[in-house]
């Protein structure tokens, strides 16, 4: 938990709209605004907007700090609400550096909280703005952390998700390689459904499956 919501001491911290039945293990209000650490339940887009516009209007988050919107899953079963992925995006207007259009907040990452929410996190950092920006990685190791995003993705069919839990860490890690080095949301949904395809056939990599292809035009 503290990792998840990258907390240390000395953090300002308040947490937003939590589920009276639901505890935070290790994470409690402390401080004033401005917060190091805002973490907000959101339920649907519209309240993930709606407060996201009140932190920006009262300027409640501190440089370098983190808000965090916990959301319930697609599929989960404690809530009959929940939010998809693709719906977030658009909403809270992301450009093309992954600043929310007219803020300092850039995107940061998605990962999953439980087996009922996932986080969106989103950073306060004006010093990153116009900074050049690099290629996208394809260094297999720098895509630990879009592990859990990919399982989230995966979730709505569990035989997907089962085959890809079952891998080895390392093809994990070429899995998410793959789809989130793309730079456009579509292009990432296109090799989604694709790895979907692969997998359902049994193969563990992309390059596991195009041998067995070059293999059996070459039995023909």
């Amino acid at each position: 938990m503290q990792k998840k919501f990258k907390l240390k001491d000395d953090l300002s911290i308040t947490i937003h709209n939590q589920p009276h039945d639901l505890l935070l293990d290790g994470v409690f209000h402390s401080g004033e605004a401005p917060y190091d650490r805002i973490i907000s339940f959101a339920f649907s887009v519209d309240d993930m907007v709606t407060y996201l516009q009140k932190v920006l209007k009262d300027n409640s988050l501190m440089e370098q700090g983190y808000l965090f919107f916990v959301y319930p899953k697609k599929g989960n079963k404690k809530y009959q609400q929940f939010i998809h992925r693709d719906e977030i995006f658009p909403a809270i207007h992301v450009d093309e550096e992954k600043y929310i259009v007219g803020s300092d907040f850039k995107f940061s990452s998605l990962m999953s909280l439980d087996e009922t929410f996932s986080i969106l996190s989103i950073k306060k950092d004006a010093k990153g703005r116009g900074k050049k920006k690099t290629a996208n990685s394809q260094c297999v190791s720098d895509y630990e952390s879009m592990i859990s995003p990919l399982r989230d993705l995966l979730a709505d069919n569990q035989d997907d998700l089962a085959f890809y839990d079952g891998l080895t860490p390392g093809y994990q890690r070429d899995w998410a390689r793959y789809i989130y080095s793309a730079k456009k949301q579509e292009t990432q949904e296109a090799r989604l459904q694709e790895m979907r395809e692969i997998i359902r056939l049994g193969y563990k990599t992309k390059e596991l499956y195009r041998k067995a292809q070059v293999n059996d035009e070459a039995g023909k």
